[in-house]
């Protein structure tokens, strides 16, 4: 059959919806044609919106790799946070340096961020499965590697390996939930996998400050073992989908291998430079300027060689082409720039300027996960039942705005009880934006730029989490310093710290005896953690403005995804 005119199909058994996409036009031209085929039935499309969504069936199939994703989610996200607490306690184990304990989080978000869109392309040409389960056992041996270091060097090893496992699993399972989940009632699912997202990332710390306390730092790592293992047991069994026929030479040929090589270089680099700038070394120094400059150069190269040259583009660039889809990518940045400083910071609050231990500053971040978590699940099905989601994304951010401003009055006389009615509010706008974020992108980009659209969601994130991160850090170490200034007779009393990571401060603020110094010292902690909630709150507000620029638009558009849900095994289908 002629492809121009074959109409794109939902996998599923859902019933068949009036939009109907070219997989020969451009995103712009699908958007348009789309946009103009329901303006006439705009009002009967709103009174079935419910109708559509109730219509649609999942079969169980489906359910169990949601499941299993969901599991695997929740592992990542877990991994994510939960190590941020036990850096002190790692690096006094084996004797590592403040050096070391950066680079415990940066291999991990680095490895995360750049592999991400080398294996969501290499899932086209290989198979979904095939890179699911090559992510995982990158995942188990990381894990395994970091938990059992008898050294800092083997647990940044052991944590790089974590990083290229999470990173392809975050990517596969956003484009596996679009491959299999019809458009118009995708944000339940999204909703979710932001669940699990948000419980692992608000209940690492706690998790991590109980191991740290009650075991050893290590089961960090070793509790993702039977995790993993189950999921790469019953991950072949449920995920079975077509796979377009190929020869592995074939195969071979389709490899972006040039685009690949200078991604992974610039985005190293990129990287590298973030993570390096206001903690190892100051963002003057050629050792972050040099390495940021050659990241953005490398990525402008990259672009020009994908739009230009590349035969089998690893990343197709007209997923951008729709300013909604634009601007929603720019409020995901924004989004983990701001959630992931936030959980990075909170338990240096907790444990630096109020004394928690890392088991006590876990249980006060609570709050953040008891109210995102049902936030995000919210968020799903009111988009699953409307139909729009442009008003909530106005409402979440707002909710987001206020949350994070609110972190401002975090100081260390406050008690139990205001500091937890300071994190729910933003934990409850963060749930929310969650699931929109997705749909926002997901919309314009329904046609055969799906999988890489929702492959960029999850390198958008780890990305804005690296620079959530680096932003928060410089802007504590510059602020302190600033409180060195004003109190001189402090630096004799900081022995042991190098300046410009949180870690080092608070292992110098902890082992000090009740004194007028350490009251400077902690004063000094609390007003430099302050000025992360403000600079976050300039970033939650600019997302809140993108939002002038957030179109509704049709979700009763169908999709026929690459690789489809074999219910059963066939001698003529190939199984990736």
């Amino acid at each position: 059959m002629d492809s121009s005119k074959k109409d794109l199909t939902v996998i599923t058994s859902c019933e068949q919806l009036p939009v109907q996409v070219s997989p020969e036009s451009s995103i712009g031209e699908n958007v348009i044609n789309n946009a103009g085929s329901v303006s006439e039935s705009m009002e009967k499309e709103n009174n079935e919106n419910a109708d559509d969504a109730n219509a649609v069936e999942i079969p169980f199939q489906t359910k169990a790799i949601i499941a299993i994703l969901m599991l695997l989610t929740l592992m990542c996200s877990f991994e994510t946070t939960s190590i941020s607490v036990s850096l002190p306690y790692m690096t006094d184990d084996l004797n590592g340096t403040s050096t070391q304990a950066v680079w415990v989080g940066a291999a991990f978000l680095l490895t995360s961020a750049v592999f991400q869109p080398l294996i969501s392309s290499l899932s086209e040409i290989f198979g979904r499965l095939a890179l699911t389960m090559t992510s995982i056992s990158f995942f188990f041996i990381g894990s395994a590697v970091g938990g059992s270091a008898p050294n800092m060097t083997a647990v940044i090893i052991g944590r790089a390996l974590q990083g290229v496992g999470a990173g392809g699993i975050l990517s596969l399972v956003e484009i596996i939930i679009a491959d299999l989940i019809p458009l118009r009632v995708r944000g339940v699912y999204y909703s979710l996998l932001g669940c699990m997202w948000a419980i692992g990332g608000a209940c690492g710390p706690l998790m991590g400050g109980g191991f740290t306390s009650k075991v050893t730092w290590r089961w960090i790592l070793y509790i993702n073992l039977p995790i993993a293992g189950i999921c790469a047991g019953l991950t072949p069994i449920f995920l079975r989908l077509q796979l377009q026929e190929k020869s592995f030479k074939q195969k071979l040929k389709e490899i972006d291998y040039i685009g690949m090589i200078i991604f992974t270089s610039a985005g190293t680099s990129l990287l590298l430079g973030i993570s390096f700038g206001g903690v190892m070394y100051p963002w003057k120094s050629y050792n972050v300027i040099l390495p940021l400059i050659l990241g953005f150069v490398g990525i402008i190269a990259f672009g020009f060689y994908e739009a230009y040259y590349a035969k089998y583009p690893m990343i197709r660039l007209a997923i951008f082409l729709h300013p909604v889809a634009i601007f929603g990518y720019v409020q995901i940045i924004l989004h983990a720039i701001v959630f992931c400083c936030i959980l990075y910071f909170l338990p240096y609050y907790f444990e630096g300027v109020k004394g928690y231990s890392a088991l006590i500053s876990g249980v006060a971040i609570l709050p953040m996960s008891v109210t995102c978590s049902p936030s995000s699940i919210l968020s799903g099905y009111i988009i699953n039942w409307t139909g729009k989601y442009a008003l909530l994304s106005w409402i979440s951010w707002a909710i987001l705005t206020a949350g994070t401003g609110i972190l401002v009055c975090l100081k260390p006389e406050n008690t139990a009880g205001q500091n937890i009615g300071y994190l729910i509010l933003g934990g409850f706008g963060t749930g929310l934006i969650f699931t929109i974020s997705n749909i926002i992108v997901l919309v314009p980009n329904t046609n055969e730029n799906t999988p890489y659209a929702a492959s960029m969601l999850s390198f958008l994130r780890v990305l804005g989490q690296s620079f959530g991160v680096a932003i928060g850090g410089s802007v504590f170490s510059n602020t302190f310093a600033k409180q060195l200034v004003q109190y001189p007779e402090l630096k004799a009393s900081l022995q042991g710290y190098s300046g410009g990571d949180p870690v080092g401060l608070i292992k110098v603020v902890s082992s000090m005896p009740d004194s007028e110094n350490k009251t400077l010292l902690v004063n000094g902690l609390s007003s430099s953690i302050q000025m992360v909630w403000w600079c976050m709150l300039a970033f939650a507000s600019a997302g809140f403005l993108l939002n002038i620029f957030i179109r509704d638009m049709s979700m009763n558009i169908e999709y026929e995804a690459a690789q489809n849900v074999v219910s059963k095994p066939e001698k003529d289908i190939e199984k990736n």
